[in-house]
C-alpha cells in the first residue's frame, strides 16, 4: 500500500544510492536527485502520475533536488522560466482533474496554480548528473543501461498507475517492466502505450519540444489515459 511514510523511506534509500552510483569522472557536476514532489499529495491523488525524462540541466553542476523548488509557494515562478517544466503542467493537470482537453485549461501565465500540480505528481530523470541544453539521446540512453535497477527500483517505488516517458529509452523502461515490445500500441497521434504490472506506460514526444503543435500533443496522451480507465482496463487507486 502506498503512504507517505513509505514514500519518504524509498526516497531516502534511492537518494543515498544515485550519490553513490552516479559519478562524473570529470568532476565537473554532481547529481540532481528527483522523485516524488510532496508524498502526501501524490498519495491522495488519483490516479498516481510519474514522469520519466531525459536529464536535468543546471549552470551551476548539480549537487541539488531537482523537485524542492515544485514544492514551494512560488512554484510558479520556478517553472515558467524553464520550458520542459511548463510542457509538463498542461497534461498532468488535465489527467488530475477530470481529463480535460487543452482548450478547457487556461494558459499558465492567466492561472499560476496550475503549477502547483507538480505537488501531486512525480518528476526523475533517466540521467542524474546535469547534462548539455541539448540533450545526446546516445548518452541518455547508455546511463539508463548503466543504472537501470535505479531508475527500475525508483519507477516501483513510486507505484504510478501513468509512466510518461520519451523516445530513445522508454522502451526500453517498458521491456524492462515486464512488457512484450510486440504489445506496445502504435495510435493515430503522437503516443504508443503499454499496459503491464498494473500500470499505463506512455512513449512520446519530450514535453519541451514536439513536431506538433502543443495543444494536440496535450490532447494526445490525456485521450489515451482517459480511454484506457475509461474501460476499465486499469482502475483509480488512491492512498
Amino acid at each position: 500500500m502506498l503512504t507517505v511514510d513509505g514514500l519518504k523511506v524509498a526516497a531516502a534509500e534511492i537518494d543515498a544510492l544515485v550519490w553513490k552510483e552516479y559519478q562524473d569522472p570529470s568532476g565537473a557536476t554532481e547529481p540532481m536527485c528527483d522523485g516524488i514532489v510532496n508524498p502526501k499529495e501524490y498519495v491522495d491523488a488519483m490516479p498516481h502520475l510519474l514522469w520519466v525524462l531525459k536529464e536535468p540541466w543546471d549552470d551551476d553542476g548539480g549537487g541539488k533536488s531537482l523537485i524542492a523548488p515544485l514544492n514551494r509557494d512560488d512554484v510558479y515562478e520556478h517553472v515558467r522560466k524553464n520550458k520542459t517544466l511548463t510542457g509538463m503542467v498542461y497534461p498532468s493537470y488535465a489527467i488530475l482533474n477530470g481529463f480535460l482537453a487543452f482548450d478547457d485549461m487556461d494558459d499558465l501565465d492567466k492561472k499560476p496554480e496550475m503549477a502547483r500540480i507538480y505537488r501531486r505528481i512525480g518528476y526523475i530523470n533517466v540521467q542524474k548528473l546535469p547534462g548539455p541544453r541539448q540533450s545526446d539521446n546516445s548518452q541518455v540512453l547508455e546511463a539508463y543501461q548503466k543504472h537501470k535497477e535505479i531508475i527500475l527500483k525508483q519507477i516501483r517505488s513510486c507505484e504510478p498507475q501513468i509512466v510518461i516517458g520519451c523516445h530513445h529509452y522508454m522502451r526500453e523502461i517498458m521491456r524492462d517492466c515486464g512488457i512484450n515490445i510486440e504489445n506496445i500500441k502504435p495510435t493515430n497521434s503522437s503516443v504508443q502505450y503499454a499496459i503491464g504490472a498494473g500500470r499505463l506506460f506512455i512513449q512520446t514526444y519530450h514535453p519541451s519540444r514536439q513536431p506538433i503543435p502543443h495543444k494536440e500533443w496535450v490532447d494526445d496522451i490525456v485521450r489515451v489515459v482517459k480511454e484506457v480507465f475509461g474501460a476499465g482496463l486499469l482502475a483509480f487507486q488512491g492512498g
